[in-house]
């Protein structure tokens, strides 16, 4: 577990994984926020996917980056 301090904020901690696979996982899908709010709901959860290329958080985590549910999302062109 890792933690981070940026000026102007109270320190947070984090919970970060990297290198999960989804087709190892039973479920065979990727985690959703669901899943990563059982690990906390007190503390930010992050994993990112083996690829690099996504990831998932928990509820904490998305409210922290000030992603909420009406939050707009651009698709990349």
């Amino acid at each position: 577990m890792g933690y981070a301090e940026h000026e102007g904020h109270a320190e947070v901690r984090w919970i970060v994984g990297f290198g999960y696979d989804d087709a190892q996982l039973k479920e065979q899908r990727h985690p959703t926020r669901d899943d990563l709010d059982k690990v906390s709901r007190e503390l930010p959860v992050v994993i990112v996917h083996q690829s690099g290329h996504l990831g998932a958080m928990n509820s904490k985590a998305l409210e922290l980056v000030g992603i909420k549910a009406d939050t707009r999302i651009r698709r990349a062109a």
